[in-house]
């Protein structure tokens, strides 16, 4: 059997061209950059922040619970966070406090909040401390496509609309010739 390698780099290319919406869309932001930019995402940037700090101690597990504070459902965020107090706050209190008996999470625990996740913390509760159920708990939406294309193809005008967001539109190139080896490996 003889390899074509032209076939083969088309396909290769075609596929790594569509997966460059994708990419694109994910970006490479931290947490903390993306929420310093825009409005604070509870799933984005405030539960990994919960998860790694607090869970361990005021999470779901009844048994290793501490001081009965629960930190991953919306009534344990909303006993400890003051709504019209937000700087008075158990929640704000515990981890901006310089005393080592008081602060969360505990220096035993070794794994203290950094400034920035403090701050994060700050402005999640300065703008209401909105708490959002996990991702794969929600049920998906579904979104308008893109009008301001002038494709059929619904895929390529979500393409277009990603590029006209990042400012780099996508070249089209001609179709690719058809090719029965290559038919056969696809």
């Amino acid at each position: 059997m003889i390899w074509n390698v032209n076939a083969s780099c088309r396909s290769i290319g075609w596929f790594a061209v569509s997966l460059l919406p994708c990419i694109a869309v994910s970006g490479v932001v931290s947490a903390e950059e993306a929420a310093s930019k825009a409005e604070i995402d509870f799933g984005r940037d405030i539960r990994p922040i919960l998860s790694d700090h607090c869970f361990a101690c005021h999470g779901p597990d009844e048994h290793d619970r501490q001081a009965g504070v629960r930190l991953d459902s919306a009534e344990g965020i909303a006993d400890v966070i003051d709504q019209d107090e937000w700087a008075a706050s158990l929640l704000i209190e515990r981890i901006a406090t310089d005393d080592s008996d008081m602060i969360m999470p505990p220096e035993d625990f070794h794994k203290p909040l950094s400034p920035k996740q403090i701050e994060l913390l700050n402005q999640w509760v300065s703008e209401g401390a909105a708490y959002a159920s996990h991702w794969a708990f929600t049920a998906p939406r579904r979104h308008e496509l893109p009008t301001d294309s002038s494709k059929a193809d619904r895929i390529d005008r979500w393409i277009d609309a990603v590029c006209k967001l990042w400012g780099s539109p996508l070249v089209e190139t001609l179709t690719a010739e058809h090719s029965p080896v290559a038919s056969r490996w696809t």
